[in-house]
């Protein structure tokens, strides 16, 4: 298999050798820690229901049921509690009558900014016991980071629909629809 010059060069750490297996690994064990200190009110689905619906705009449940890989029923289920919490509104799509949508109330936008607010606080602590370098490594990494959340993101949604999704709301999040620099929208 050949590697090209460019892409070579950007899988070069400082001992000459990029492990993606290794790399994965530890954003994996990082993305699990965090999501340990979640508020165990919502589950991750309906947090990620959420999220997409914060993307996407008012969607069909089963559209959602598919996305969020999940049954229709449970997804039903999904948004009946979240409706319940007041999170979520049912409503009729406009152009036809039949079809019922689902779309995010302010509250489920501010939920979103609060969840992602109490996942930077658990680690704003840490990142203040990395040494100066490591510190140097994490800012230098941030686009690349970046690029990669965005990357799950689009994959999650369009891998389960084929839809394509337009990339420029994944960096319009909940902050008034300001630019946040990243793309976890408080997820």
């Amino acid at each position: 298999m050949t590697v090209s010059t460019s892409r070579a060069s950007r899988s070069r750490t400082a001992n000459g050798v990029f492990d993606e297996a290794a790399t994965a690994d530890v954003l994996f064990r990082l993305v699990a820690a965090v999501v340990l200190h979640r508020d165990r009110d919502v589950s991750l689905t309906m947090v990620s229901t959420l999220g997409l619906l914060e993307q996407k705009g008012p969607c069909r449940v089963t559209e959602l049921a598919t996305i969020e890989d999940v049954a229709q029923p449970s997804m039903t289920a999904l948004v009946n509690r979240l409706e319940r919490l007041g999170l979520v509104d049912r409503h009729r799509h406009p152009g036809d009558q039949r079809v019922v949508l689902v779309s995010l109330r302010p509250a489920g936008a501010d939920y979103l900014r609060s969840f992602g607010a109490v996942h930077v606080r658990a680690l704003v602590p840490l990142l203040a016991e990395l040494s100066a370098e490591e510190t140097a490594a994490l800012v230098a990494a941030t686009p690349a980071l970046q690029h990669l959340s965005e990357l799950v993101e689009r994959e999650r949604i369009t891998a389960r629909t084929n839809l394509p999704m337009d990339p420029a709301p994944m960096t319009r999040r909940a902050h008034g629809g300001k630019e946040t620099g990243h793309g976890l929208s408080g997820r």
